[in-house]
Formats: structure tokens, C-alpha cells, sequence
């Protein structure tokens, strides 16, 4: 038995020892017409090699809009996987392949859950060793499906221009 526990511990340290975690995220606001929502993203990823990495962000929302539109909380669950095809120096740029599980409760009514697969653009430059800034950009190209009280709706678009997201991620 404690020879198992000795090998386990090594395999453990090693894989810590060599491992390229990161975690962060970001904060999301944005102001259309009447329309405010506050976002908050948690992320954590791990770095496979230099050009693909994996990870997840869980974003919690809130928006208040016009009596007639959306008002209430959002959460989504939002795994991913990055292929960074350009390097110069600290800068980098990728491509991001994502699927989305997105639940929206409004204050009054029922809600809807939706679900999404998309790959998008983005680009990280590196502060120092430790930290970490990147945007990606919009939706990217994706395919949306929203199960909702009444119905079902299904959406395909190129969402590039839906909004500039920045994250600060600290590297292990």
C-alpha cells in the first residue's frame, strides 16, 4: 500500500510540476438602446503543447431591459478548445472551437435553455510569464438551438461584430 500511495504521489508531482494551468476570466458590460447586462466569466484552462489548449468558463449574466424584452439572469457553461496557429514574441493569435449550454431565467414567465457550437477568433499577448491578456471576437461562426415554453427556434450566423470579450489569465 504505500508503495502505491509513493507512486501516486510521484505521478501526481510530476504531472503539477509540468502542468501549464491558467486560471482568470473576465467581466462583461454592455449598454444597447435600453438594454444593460452585466456579465461575470471564471475560467481555467491547460496549456496541452504550444498550439493547443483546452478549457471552460462559466458565465453568470444579469440583464434589465425595457418592460417588453428579457429581464433576468443568465448562466452558461461554455467548454472549448484552442488552436493558437500564429507566434511573434509575446503576441499570438487563434482559433477557438467552443460549444455552449446556456440557460436564461426571466424575471417573470418561463425561461429558455439553449445550446451552441461555434468557432471563433481571438488573439493573447503575454504581460510576463505569469499573466496573461486576450480578446476574442464575437460569436464567430456558429450554429444556435433554444428550447424554450412554446416553441423552438434555430439559429446559423457569422456573429463576428457581437461584441469584443477580454480576459487576464494567470498562468501556473
Amino acid at each position: 500500500m504505500k508503495k502505491v500511495f509513493l507512486t501516486l504521489a510521484l505521478v501526481l508531482t510530476t504531472v503539477v510540476a509540468s502542468a501549464q494551468w491558467y486560471v482568470g476570466g473576465g467581466l462583461g458590460f454592455s449598454k444597447q438602446d435600453k438594454a444593460t447586462s452585466y456579465e461575470i466569466k471564471p475560467e481555467v484552462g491547460y496549456k496541452i503543447n504550444d498550439n493547443w489548449t483546452v478549457g471552460a468558463e462559466v458565465v453568470f449574466g444579469k440583464v434589465k431591459d425595457t418592460p417588453n424584452a428579457f429581464n433576468g439572469t443568465t448562466i452558461a457553461f461554455n467548454p472549448y478548445a484552442r488552436y493558437t496557429f500564429l507566434t511573434a514574441g509575446e503576441f499570438s493569435m487563434f482559433a477557438e472551437a467552443y460549444a455552449s449550454v446556456q440557460n436564461k431565467k426571466p424575471e417573470v414567465g418561463d425561461g429558455e435553455t439553449g445550446f451552441a457550437v461555434g468557432v471563433r477568433p481571438g488573439v493573447a499577448y503575454n504581460l510576463d510569464e505569469n499573466w496573461t491578456i486576450a480578446a476574442k471576437m464575437g460569436d464567430g461562426l456558429n450554429c444556435q438551438d433554444k428550447k424554450y415554453v412554446g416553441g423552438e427556434k434555430s439559429k446559423y450566423a457569422l456573429e463576428l461584430t457581437n461584441g469584443l470579450e477580454f480576459s487576464l489569465y494567470y498562468n501556473f
